[in-house]
């Protein structure tokens, strides 16, 4: 059986400034077949394809389909409209939800071991300088990585090479420049910081904060960097450096720092990591933008520049920054109201929430690629499966957590310390507020993806204004329950207004069968065994963990029993279907295309001419 491959070429020399030649040109399928049996010498098939102009390269797969094409029209008979975006997205999320299981365990072992090892007042000064750190990092990013996620894949497909580095440069250089600029920032006002943030401008204080000072270019280059490498189709860096490498190097050099019990040492051993990440996400980076370049040779630009780079990025960077305050803001509140001690108990009450968020993270990098692709393409059938699937995904791999941290708070805190245990409460109120937010899915996603990226950083800035409202009316007064309060109440309105939003503006909403379902097994599979547990041994560690095992053996079975309404076999199809040969602009994470092989035979049906 022979095989001919045809080029995606409408015209003979499309011009991608013109709406209507562009949509001709997303028409066609550049996977699509054709399959000729050879045995018969006299067969042949018409062909109406035109010999592509030198330097011209095919659509890539996110064009496959026009946006004034039915979704679905180009896939077989009886296959799902939106198969091969799940699938896509089921790959990438299942490699990350790998590499967020091992940075989970590495977190909580890192927070275990910081707890440990020092005093409470010491385990203060370490989170909320960590947490100082993450926030200056996500400043210094200003939006980038968000921006090479977005623009990167529509260059790969109607960009010119100068237009991709022109990304890339874009993403990478104002990084460099802007968290040099915080790092410098933090070396030279290390004294001042340290006595309004750390309760004390003592020697260990200054030295952290300009350790600080030091990684922050590295943090912020780094997730740059990886985020390059996603744009261009590769999960493999992120999931293995940032997600497995750093989290672990993070959690052997601070078990090695313990024994001094020296809160500088242990910062040191919590930011070095940063620096070898960024070197080796360079790497590939730089290997996937000479690939791009070599491809793309010849190509037309589409019109792509700063100015619209900077419109999409700018504020997504305050929309990244008021989501990343919103998880660490509160714990630098409570240690320059309350103290560091206090600042320790609350930041250990909320590492389960973190641990649930990893699951988020990971779901959301695989989907943003596929789900930009979607709705470019004005395929909201494609995107509305995508966005209510992952939400049940979500679910799935959130809901029992937080079910069972909820239900025992005091058995989970206490593996922390003793000193830990009094933190229930604040572990009770944001579990609930989390089961709220997991239900809405990535809707900030998927609002963004949408074209909504200032109705994004609106939602997330008046989240942040209500999160820092109540923390400064109620904390003096409630202590890190009225951190936990505002924090809840702003993760409420992070994912309510949004969800409203995208409801009324494209119809795009989460529930359907696979997230109803998802929520009513986690229900079902958890709560159950949870209250019999509660009740019968109280909230201790021995009766958690029995619990906990009940729970996943039923939740295992609930979801194999219901795989295919979960879309679940989506990660079964993919181990048994052999991908395709990847273009070299697309690395080895380029999705299957949908077979459209049609045979061509004489038999009984007259002579075909070529």
């Amino acid at each position: 059986m022979g095989r001919v491959t045809g080029w995606g070429v409408i015209s003979r020399h499309p011009d991608t400034s013109d709406p209507e030649a562009t949509a001709r040109l997303n028409r066609f399928d550049p996977e699509a077949t054709v399959q000729l049996d050879t045995s018969d010498p006299e067969a042949t098939v018409w062909l109406g394809l035109a010999r592509p102009p030198a330097g011209t390269q095919p659509p890539g797969p996110d064009q496959a389909r026009g946006p004034d094409q039915a979704p679905g029209a180009d896939q077989p008979p009886g296959t799902e409209p939106g198969r091969d975006s799940l699938q896509a997205v089921a790959r990438g999320g299942s490699v990350n939800l790998v590499g967020a299981a091992v940075t989970t365990v590495a977190n909580l072992l890192l927070s275990v071991v910081v707890a440990r090892a020092v005093s409470t007042a010491d385990a203060g000064i370490f989170f909320s300088l960590t947490s100082l750190l993450l926030l200056l990092a996500t400043l210094g990013r200003l939006g980038t990585n968000g921006g090479a996620v977005y623009f990167l894949p529509r260059l790969r497909v109607l960009g010119s090479a100068a237009e991709i580095d022109r990304a890339v440069r874009l993403s990478v250089r104002p990084t460099l420049l802007a968290s040099g600029v915080l790092g410098l920032g933090l070396l030279a006002f290390a004294p001042q910081l340290a006595d309004r943030f750390v309760g004390g401008a003592s020697d260990d204080a200054v030295l952290v904060l300009r350790l600080c000072g030091l990684a922050l270019p590295f943090a912020a280059v780094g997730d740059v960097l990886q985020a390059v490498t996603r744009g261009f189709g590769r999960m493999r860096t992120t999931v293995v450096i940032e997600r497995i490498a750093r989290p672990l190097a993070q959690v052997v050099l601070i078990g090695l720092a313990a024994p001094t019990h020296q809160v500088a040492l242990l910062v040191l051993a919590w930011t070095l990591p940063y620096l070898p990440a960024a070197l080796l996400s360079w790497l590939p980076a730089r290997r996937l933008l000479a690939a791009a370049r070599a491809s793309k040779a010849g190509a037309a630009p589409s019109g792509f520049d700063r100015r619209q780079y900077w419109w999409f990025t700018a504020p997504r960077a305050l929309t990244l920054l008021a989501q990343v305050a919103l998880q660490r803001l509160d714990v630098v509140l409570v240690v320059s109201i309350l103290g560091p001690a206090p600042a320790a108990l609350y930041a250990a009450a909320t590492r389960f929430l973190v641990v649930g968020q990893l699951g988020n993270q990971a779901i959301s990098i695989a989907l943003q690629p596929r789900l930009s692709a979607a709705l470019a393409r004005d395929d909201k059938q494609d995107a509305g499966l995508l966005y209510r699937t992952t939400t049940g995904w979500l679910v799935l791999t959130t809901w029992p957590l937080y079910l069972l941290v909820g239900a025992f708070p005091s058995a989970l805190l206490g593996i922390f310390g003793s000193r830990y245990a009094s933190a229930t409460d604040v572990v009770v109120v944001l579990c609930a507020a989390m089961l709220v937010a997991t239900a809405c899915g990535q809707v900030d996603i998927v609002l963004m993806m949408a074209g909504r990226s200032t109705w994004n950083l609106g939602n997330a800035l008046l989240a942040l204004a209500v999160q820092v409202g109540l923390d400064l009316l109620l904390i003096p007064r409630m202590g890190i329950l009225g951190a936990a309060t505002g924090w809840a109440v702003a993760i409420v309105v992070a994912n309510l207004v949004p969800l409203t939003q995208l409801l009324l503006s494209t119809g795009l909403h989460p529930f359907g069968r696979s997230s109803g379902l998802a929520v009513l097994i986690c229900t079902a599979c958890v709560l159950p065994p949870a209250a019999l547990a509660r009740v019968l041994g109280g909230d201790h560690l021995v009766w958690a963990l029995v619990a906990s095992v009940v729970a996943a053996g039923l939740w295992a079975a609930a979801i194999w029993r219901f795989r295919r309404p979960l879309r679940l076999d989506s990660f079964g199809a993919l181990s048994r279907r052999k991908p395709p040969p990847a273009l070299p602009d697309t690395p080895e994470d380029r999705p299957e295309a949908p077979p459209t092989a049609k045979r061509a035979t004489r038999k009984g049906r007259g002579r075909h001419r070529r």
